[in-house]
């Protein structure tokens, strides 16, 4: 018999070792990070996974299956793989990449306290179109002008791209697609019609069809008497055109509105100048919910609208309502999980990784070339100077121009990317073909060019680094979504067009 002792192997062993780790991690993440911190504990505890008993997994170390990583030399069960890739996904979906959780709250304060609702003018926005940077601006801008104006708003609808010319020639104006071409519309306008009910949006294509009461986003409000139904909306070629940003004041090339708090009372006046005192009302001289007056604006509804003066809170909860289809969204996420096995990157998917890959938006399209942007040469020289500053030897790219994948494999054949102080390696370019499963294959083959570039774009928010020109409005939404994670606050005042420590 011999008295048991606690020695020192209990201090050393691995549960011990990691629940003092966890306990230390914890505390400096609440006290420095907030909530980011805590989702980066909480995937710190996923990854180490069996060893706490945390993961749901039989792995072990980093590797393990409570992880969301398989180590090459695992004997994990394949259900235990479907498992990791299951709480990968699921975390890759939670928030939509966003730091903050929405609330909602800043935009019922909007709608219900702060906006001026008013009869007889309904918004329409007509030039909904370009890639997924432009399409969800404009969306967000025309649903924000709808607010300001105290409007209805036809259900803004899509003009999907039909070629590469010049950027307005490349868009079939004649073509309405709904919002889910690119966009999960049920939460959009559920989200809207629970946050701000008092907007009433207007399916004019079903109204037009069967004559009866369209689907709207009235909720339960009292805020306007119920106009009766059908409405008699003018169609979209008797629409007054408004290009919103010329009623008041801007800046930044005329472009943004410097003065918000006077819009209002400047498109009251244009529509009492423009569309009562000339007569264009039939039978009437005042607006009324019967006999509608529409009014179409135009794609400036886009940039021009400061984030600014509707506060910090209502622009984290926006931008939620426009997310992504959930079925490219899940798409990206399968590609990440398996991009992350490849290259080995353990970084939770709800954040931009570290020290993983350098996301590259190549565009070299014919219609960037017919508009003067950047060569391939300059892209080329951009995507050399990150990989090697930032010790990166995996580049992401996403491009349109199946050739310039080959192009960068053979130009980069000759970098070598130190990794840490001993080593140094040749650069790996990847592309979304190469890390999709049979059979998201065949539903990528089923998807246009724009709604492939959402798969990208879900994957380019991940990266450790992006780069991307200044001319592609596709390369500033990931650039700005990003920003939300970056510890700059300002990423103009480094000499370049954009710089915040995680996109350039």
């Amino acid at each position: 018999m011999y008295r048991p002792v606690v020695g020192l192997g209990f201090f050393l062993s691995r549960r011990t070792v990691l629940a003092i780790a966890l306990t230390l991690c914890l505390v400096w993440a609440i006290h420095y990070r907030g909530p980011q911190g805590i989702d980066s504990v909480r995937d710190f505890a996923q990854l180490a996974g069996s060893g706490l008993g945390i993961g749901s997994g039989s792995g072990s170390g980093l590797g393990g299956g409570g992880g969301w990583l398989s180590s090459s030399g695992s004997s994990s069960s394949s259900s235990s793989s479907l498992s990791s890739q299951k709480q990968f996904v699921k975390r890759m979906l939670a928030n939509d990449f966003y730091p903050q959780e929405y609330n909602g709250s800043a935009v019922r304060e909007l709608c219900g306290q702060k906006a001026k609702w008013q009869q007889g003018i309904v918004i329409s926005c007509d030039e909904i179109a370009g890639g997924i940077g432009n399409l969800k601006m404009r969306l967000l801008g025309c649903a924000r002008y709808a607010i300001e104006a105290g409007a209805m708003l036809i259900a803004p609808v899509i003009h999907p791209r039909l070629a590469f010319d010049k950027m307005q020639a490349s868009f079939g104006w004649d073509v309405d697609l709904p919002l889910d071409y690119v966009f999960d519309s049920e939460h959009f306008y559920a989200t809207l019609a629970h946050d701000c009910p008092q907007l009433r949006i207007i399916n004019e294509t079903a109204m037009r069809d069967s004559q009866a009461a369209p689907t709207d986003n009235t909720a339960d409000t009292d805020n306007t008497a119920e106009p009766p139904w059908p409405l008699a909306i003018p169609p979209k070629s008797e629409a007054h055109k408004l290009r919103p940003n010329t009623l008041v004041a801007t800046s930044m090339g005329e472009h943004v509105v410097t003065e918000p708090r006077r819009w209002r009372a400047a498109f009251d006046e244009w529509v009492r100048s423009t569309i009562l005192d000339n007569d264009a009302l039939p039978d009437t001289t005042a607006l009324s919910a019967a006999w509608p007056v529409r009014i179409s604006l135009d794609e400036w509804v886009q940039f021009s609208w400061p984030n600014a003066y509707d506060g910090a809170a209502f622009k984290n909860d926006f931008g939620h309502a426009a997310r992504i289809r959930l079925d490219i969204r899940l798409l990206a996420a399968r590609a990440l999980h398996r991009l992350y096995n490849r290259i080995g990157c353990r970084s939770s998917p709800h954040a931009p990784s570290t020290n993983c890959f350098l996301g590259a938006h190549i565009r070299t399209e014919a219609d960037a070339k017919v508009e003067g942007w950047d060569s391939y040469e300059t892209q080329l020289l951009h995507a050399r100077e990150q990989l090697s500053h930032h010790n990166l030897s995996v580049l992401y790219v996403a491009t349109g121009t199946a050739s310039d994948v080959d192009r960068l494999r053979a130009d980069l054949k000759d970098l070598r990317v130190a990794v840490n102080e001993t080593h140094d390696e040749s650069v790996q370019v990847l592309q979304k073909w190469d890390l999709l499963a049979d059979a998201d294959m065949m539903l990528m083959d089923t998807l246009t060019w724009d709604q492939m570039a959402l798969v990208d774009m879900d994957i380019m928010l991940r990266a450790s680094r992006f780069e991307g020109i200044w001319e592609s409005s596709w390369a500033w939404m990931i650039a700005l979504k990003r920003h939300e994670w970056a510890q700059e606050p300002d990423p103009y005042a480094h000499g370049v067009t954009f710089e915040d420590g995680l996109s350039t």
